[in-house]
C-alpha cells in the first residue's frame, strides 16, 4: 500500500496540537490452508510504515478451489479488500 493511503486522523492530536495519521492493518482470511499471521500492521499511527509486512501462506492439504481474502482496515472505520482465487492440485 502506498504511503498516501495513511491519511490524517483528526482524532489523533499530539500534546502540542499536531495532527497525526491513522493506523492501517490487514486481516487475512483463507478458506483452506493457513496464513502465518491473521493480522499485520501496515502503517502505525505513531511510527508510520512498518518495515516488513510479508506473510506466509500454506496451501490446503486437499486439492480444490480456495480463496484468500486480504481486508485492509483503518482506525476510522475504513475498509477495502481483495480476494484471490487459489487452486490446489
Amino acid at each position: 500500500m502506498p504511503p498516501s493511503s495513511q491519511e490524517i486522523d483528526p482524532s489523533n492530536v499530539s500534546a502540542v496540537g499536531a495532527l497525526g495519521r491513522e493506523s492501517l492493518w490487514v486481516n487475512y482470511y483463507v478458506s483452506g490452508g493457513w496464513v502465518d499471521d491473521d493480522v499485520r500492521i501496515i502503517y502505525d499511527a505513531t511510527t508510520g510504515g512498518t518495515p516488513a509486512s510479508a506473510n506466509a501462506l500454506a496451501a490446503a492439504s486437499e486439492p480444490g478451489e480456495y480463496t484468500l481474502w486480504a481486508v485492509v482496515r483503518d482506525d476510522r472505520g475504513g475498509v477495502d479488500w481483495i480476494d484471490v482465487a487459489l487452486h490446489v492440485r
